[in-house]
């Protein structure tokens, strides 16, 4: 699904996943199964990237700083 979509903003990003939070800095938070995981991405919309800067259960998630991603 990412490789054929086309976003170039949240709101775009929203329209696919509702889920999903800005955090600053390009940093974009998802919460996946009832906020089960989080999954952590930097998202370049001008250029199509996407970096995975964490997955993981949301116990770890609450003792990550994620100022430092």
């Amino acid at each position: 699904m990412v490789s054929t979509t086309d976003w170039a903003n949240l709101n775009e990003l929203r329209a696919t996943f509702n889920s999903v939070d800005y955090f600053g800095n390009g940093l974009y938070i998802f919460d996946i199964m009832g906020s089960h995981y989080r999954l952590i991405v930097r998202i370049i919309f001008k250029t199509r990237t996407i970096f995975v800067k964490f997955f993981g259960i949301h116990s770890e998630y609450d003792k990550l700083d994620i100022s430092v991603l």
